[in-house]
């Protein structure tokens, strides 16, 4: 039976409105890496990295988790990935890249608090800020190590014999959580007196609207890929 012209239009016109989706789709999926580039641009505006050894503690711990931890992982995103046309083994080179230069980042913004509050003869770890962080900070630490277990698949580090595809679930799930970890540190470090008396109303909003969505970006990208998946 030929198609009539008005099953024809509506093909048409359903694909059309398949085009228009998808474009606007894309433009969300592109607009994250932006917002990942904002929030490390105005934590970095606010602290001016250089002025004091504490302003390097807000900088590299955001540029580390919110900036290459994001890029990292959104890198086998099916949607957001810079990448898209790349081989998964290609992905997986760049992403262990990022990763490297998270976690020196976030080592280093660690470092520059503790040794500033030597200095300043403060107490350490007094705030749910600084515990979490402390978390983050060592789960950062234990998941690079389990990335190394992945490419060079170092059996110590494999105690329990998981087989390849259980452990690279296991390693997006934990790799997820750390990420958490430390966006749930910089989302509570903006009640602390250094963002509040340094941002206004709206630029604070801002702030706090930026670490929610590359939040909720995360969140959705390793349930649907892995927690959720039927394969």
């Amino acid at each position: 039976m030929m198609p009539t012209n008005s099953d024809v239009n509506v093909s048409s016109g359903q694909n059309k409105k398949i085009t228009q989706v998808q474009k606007s789709l894309l433009i969300i999926y592109t607009m994250v890496h932006i917002l990942a580039v904002l929030l490390a641009v105005f934590i970095a505006y606010i602290a001016q990295p250089g002025s004091s050894l504490f302003s390097w503690h807000p900088t590299l711990m955001t540029i580390g988790f919110g900036l290459f931890m994001f890029e990292a992982i959104l890198l086998f995103s099916p949607y957001s990935s810079l990448m898209h046309s790349a081989d998964r083994k290609t992905k997986t080179k760049y992403h262990w890249i990022l990763q490297l230069c998270a976690t020196v980042s976030i080592l280093l913004g660690f470092a520059a608090i503790l040794i500033n509050k030597v200095q300043m003869n403060k107490a350490h770890f007094q705030t749910w800020h600084s515990i979490i962080g402390l978390v983050a900070t060592v789960f950062v630490s234990f998941q690079a190590l389990a990335g190394f277990s992945l490419i060079y698949n170092i059996k110590f580090l494999n105690p329990f014999k998981a087989s390849l595809g259980t452990r690279k679930k296991m390693h997006a799930l934990y790799g997820s959580i750390v990420f958490l970890f430390g966006m749930a540190s910089i989302f509570l470090s903006l009640y602390s007196n250094f963002v509040l008396q340094s941002t206004g109303q709206l630029t604070w909003y801002l702030l706090l609207f930026l670490v929610s969505a590359l939040s909720s970006v995360i969140v959705n990208q390793v349930s649907n890929g892995y927690l959720f998946s039927k394969k």
